[in-house]
């Protein structure tokens, strides 16, 4: 429902202007926006969640604006995830969501323990899914999942909405993100999410610092290989998959490495590195 998507993105709204008091020391209107986003949460949680983790109508949107959001309570988010992918799977492994619940729903998966269904949605190739255009010959993204046979008077075949899902790409495939403590791609994390169906990817950004480079080739099983570049005057997370008994070199050279949150993470600061796991 329209009243739905509304209070969720009035949410995130709330929440991204406490970030951006807060970062530039304005310490009472960051308070002033948390605690908005607070009241937010709390009023959303009771018109449209329910006991048993449904949101709204049950819709894919519903779930991903209230996970993305974080407006469930985390005892109830295992519930909605659960939800949210039996729908997905209730069509079939399609996606329902449109211009205001795609950008999220790759993110919202992957962040929840499902980065399997997010690429399955991702590399699906029939009707409704990004596969589909490309397969119809599409080099820009449609306004709309059927732009083929859809309504003439509102389809545009360059439209980003939908193309919103190379964020993700971007972030999660080639892995080259940042932190939202270093601004600008100053601190960096390089973090591939693994797949069975996709063994090897390259990606390359132009931050303000310089081009930032991964290029990786393997399994979540292993052996697993990194290269990556580093731009000057910036530092790096490098996060590698845990596989079991693996050594971890750098440049053919031993590397100690720690683990957090189920990863192997090493520190690094600009040049070029090439990291294996065998």
């Amino acid at each position: 429902s329209k009243d739905l998507v509304d209070t969720a993105y009035w949410a995130l709204i709330a929440e991204m202007m406490s970030q951006m008091a807060r970062s530039i020391d304005k310490d009472d209107d960051a308070k002033r926006y948390s605690d908005l986003y607070a009241n937010i949460r709390t009023a959303f949680h009771h018109a449209y969640v329910k006991d048993d983790g449904t949101v709204g109508n049950g819709s894919q949107t519903s779930y991903v604006l209230a996970l993305q959001m974080k407006l469930l309570p985390e005892s109830l988010e295992p519930a909605a995830v659960d939800k949210l992918v039996k729908d997905i799977q209730a069509h079939e492994g399609h996606l329902t969501t449109g211009f205001l619940g795609t950008p999220f729903l790759l993110f919202a998966l992957a962040d929840h323990g499902r980065t399997d269904v997010a690429y399955q949605l991702l590399l699906t190739d029939s009707y409704p899914s990004w596969g589909y255009m490309l397969k119809k010959g599409a080099t820009t993204w449609w306004e709309r999942w059927n732009g083929d046979t859809g309504d003439p008077a509102m389809n545009s075949y360059n439209h980003y909405a939908f193309g919103s899902v190379v964020g993700w790409v971007y972030q999660c495939v080639a892995g080259i993100d940042t932190t939202s403590s270093g601004p600008g791609f100053h601190e960096i994390t390089i973090h591939p999410r693994l797949d069975p169906r996709i063994n090897e990817a390259h990606g390359q950004y132009e931050s303000a610092y310089g081009r930032i480079t991964t290029d990786w080739s393997g399994t979540p099983q292993g052996p697993f290989s990194l290269k990556v570049s580093i731009p000057a005057n910036t530092r790096a997370q490098v996060f590698l998959p845990p596989i079991h008994g693996a050594k971890v070199t750098e440049n053919g050279k031993n590397v100690h490495v720690r683990e957090q949150s189920g990863n192997y993470v090493v520190k690094i600061g600009s040049g070029s590195y090439e990291f294996d796991l065998r």
